[in-house]
């Protein structure tokens, strides 16, 4: 019987209570929180899934959603309410309570119909240990590398990106209960350890060097800790994004050098027996038994090695010589025999349905290790599907939106000082501070003297449509721009940036060599044509509105499907076209003009960025069809007047760089710090 228990997290609405607790950094406190709550939680007899479910097509609230569930592996209901109730009573005084919402939810509703109706998942992928298989007979898998400061920002950051199609992330553990198995298994590695050291052998060999260091790794973590199985999983809606997904979570979550090792991870496909299999056992809250059936270098191994002795396989003194075997010889596995992955679920937690004989004594059970047979190669399989916690404490990371927003912002407080900017902000500061803030309507222009963010919306009600950014040179401006289209790429990768630049794009280079979708022309005559093509897809923007009767694209979609992404202009040095041809410029003017009255409404924005801001330059009309102005500092208080209404653009300093004053939709300037974009984020 099972007794599941789902809460949905969220982030305490006050972080200013964990920066009291814990300081300005609280990270470390807070992952070390996590590991003794889970600590907690798995002495029980449960099955625990952590689950991360990422749906596009969700409000922007509930795109990223995070899920702990529990199941209950007891069989009668006062012995499962009496564990429920414990249970319910560690979660509610542990120190984790007083950082995230636990929202107790019921699975059988239709509250989070992602979370448990699940014929959306069509792909899916397992991700077990890395293996050692080899030729030779050597096998072992590797354990799991713990990656201390890993805290989830990243993938979720990556999943928050991919708009097309949902994702689901889970990591499932249980207590393992079998301890004959686990005592075979330690058996077999104290067996291969003495059978290495008395082959005699001085002969170099990588693969055997790394299989007894695994050996030794085993032994000394295996051997005192508590054990668990373990399900590590990664399903989505198509499948073409899912291998690059896992290898981006294992980089993270362990290591380069370790992720590297996976080379091809199967990918089980809707309809499959496997596949039907694994996506139960996640509906379930439960782990598979082990199995191997779709690991070819696994199986041929096993065949070949499994019930040989491990004193044969090892101990074989010809084996080191000129390499050769004192048996038949083997043939070699399929794919790389070095380091291939066999993707499996795990055991169940019981693995004869409940209950196992260990109440019997180990003796009558054969495991008196004076009279046991020989071990064989066979008895270090259950390693494969055996982790300690240290081991996984690393996977086990809850990174909450923050605000009821999708993000992916780890309980990080703002280091910089009350009332003084801070000296440095860099567009990774923004997003893993305030990721959660951008969207397809929104970015972080920058933040404010306390350090709060100024949000920038495109949004058809609360939002504007185009944007002013004016400033001498070398004081940001340029940069702004980049944190804009940086950002812009971030909340939707699928989206269009168009830019002209007079200068041959020598600011855009790295944004233009390295983003197929950012489009740039440097000519007056190339200018033109941009413009018009622009027009010209305002105009059937605004015809398909027309022909389904919507006022917008959010109604347009609603009503019919049809998405039209938000799509940027962007034109650098305005004032070179004063310098164009008569006919030239008055086309781009007015063209201009045009798409500035006009274009908001289909989602087309400009940016109009110049050095100076004046009105020979910027003519009244395009004026008053840009909404948000950001001026950084500029040489003329009277132009600082008709922009923003004040002087104080007139008076910003030129060091440090990227200080601006922003205008939004209040009207209201305020002065803020833009974050700083270096070429290697692109």
């Amino acid at each position: 019987m099972t007794f599941p228990i789902a809460f949905h997290l969220t982030h305490q609405p006050n972080p200013k209570s964990i920066k009291d607790r814990y300081g300005n950094s609280p990270t470390r406190s807070v992952i070390d929180l996590q590991k003794q709550f889970f600590q907690l939680l798995l002495r029980e007899p449960i099955t625990l899934s952590l689950r991360y479910i990422s749906d596009p097509n969700a409000t922007a609230d509930q795109r990223l959603q995070i899920f702990l569930l529990i199941n209950i592996e007891l069989k009668t209901q006062p012995e499962q309410e009496q564990l429920k109730r414990r249970l319910l009573s560690t979660i509610q005084s542990s120190e984790f309570y007083q950082i995230y919402l636990f929202q107790e939810i019921e699975l059988n509703t239709h509250q989070f119909p992602t979370l448990q109706k699940l014929d959306w998942v069509n792909a899916l992928v397992e991700i077990p240990k890395a293996e050692t298989i080899s030729p030779k007979g050597y096998y072992l898998p590797r354990l799991f590398p713990e990656n201390q400061d890993h805290d989830m920002v990243k993938i979720c950051e990556l999943l928050s990106r991919i708009r097309s199609e949902r994702f689901l992330l889970e990591i499932t553990l249980q207590p393992h209960n079998n301890p004959s198995e686990r005592q075979k298994a330690l058996d077999a590695i104290e067996s291969l350890l003495k059978a290495q050291s008395k082959s005699g052998s001085s002969a170099k060999d990588a693969i055997l060097d790394t299989v007894i260091k695994s050996a030794q790794n085993h032994q000394s973590n295996y051997s005192h800790q508590p054990l668990f199985t373990y399900s590590i999983k990664l399903l989505a809606e198509q499948e073409h994004s899912l291998s690059n997904l896992a290898i981006t979570w294992l980089q993270n979550a362990t290591n380069s050098d370790y992720a590297n090792l996976y080379h091809n991870l199967p990918i089980l496909k809707r309809g499959s027996p496997e596949f039907q299999k694994s996506l139960q056992a996640t509906r379930d809250v439960r782990i598979l038994p082990q199995s191997s059936q779709y690991s070819p270098a696994l199986q041929a191994w096993q065949q070949q090695f499994g019930s040989q002795s491990i004193s044969k396989i090892f101990g074989s003194k010809p084996m080191f010589g000129d390499g050769s075997t004192s048996y038949s010889n083997p043939t070699p596995p399929p794919q790389n025999p070095q380091s291939f992955l066999n993707p499996t679920s795990s055991s169940s937690l019981v693995s004869s349905g409940g209950s196992h004989a260990l109440a019997k004594p180990m003796a009558t059970q054969g495991w008196d290790r004076p009279q046991q047979s020989a071990v064989t190669m066979q008895d270090l399989l259950p390693l494969r599907h055996l982790v300690t916690l240290d081991e996984v404490s690393n996977f086990l990371r809850v990174v909450i939106p923050q605000n009821k927003l999708a993000g992916m912002a780890m309980v990080e407080i703002a280091d910089s000082t009350p009332n003084n900017f801070p000296a440095l902000l860099t567009i990774d500061d923004v997003i893993r501070r305030f990721g959660h803030l951008i969207t397809e309507d929104t970015y972080v222009a920058g933040v404010d003297r306390d350090g709060n963010p100024c949000v920038s919306s495109f949004a058809d009600s609360g939002g504007l449509a185009h944007r002013l950014v004016g400033g001498m040179t070398r004081t940001g401006k340029t940069n702004y721009i980049l944190s804009v289209i940086y950002q812009f790429l971030y909340a939707d990768l699928d989206r269009e940036i168009f830019m002209i630049d007079f200068q041959d794009a020598l600011h855009y280079e790295f944004t233009i060599q390295k983003r197929k979708n950012v489009k740039m022309v440097t000519t007056f005559e190339d200018c033109n044509k941009l413009l018009k093509e622009m027009l010209e897809k305002h105009s059937l923007r605004r015809q398909k509105m027309k022909d389904n009767k919507c006022r917008g694209r959010k109604e347009l979609f609603e009503k019919t499907g049809i998405k039209q992404n938000r799509v940027l202009l962007v034109i650098d040095e305005a004032f070179y076209i004063k310098n164009a041809d008569r006919d030239y410029q008055k086309s781009i003017e007015k063209n201009l003009n045009t798409l500035a009255a006009q274009a908001g409404v289909t989602g087309i924005h400009i940016i109009y960025s110049t050095q100076s801001p004046t009105s020979d330059v910027i003519d009244s009309q395009t004026l008053n069809n840009i909404g948000e102005r950001v001026l950084f500092a500029i040489e003329s208080p009277s132009d600082s007047r008709r922009i923003i209404g004040t002087d104080e653009a007139y008076e910003l300093p030129l060091v440090p760089k990227g200080r601006a004053l922003f205008r939004g939709i209040d009207r209201l300037p305020i002065q803020i710090a833009t974050p700083f974009v270096p070429d290697e984020v692109w």
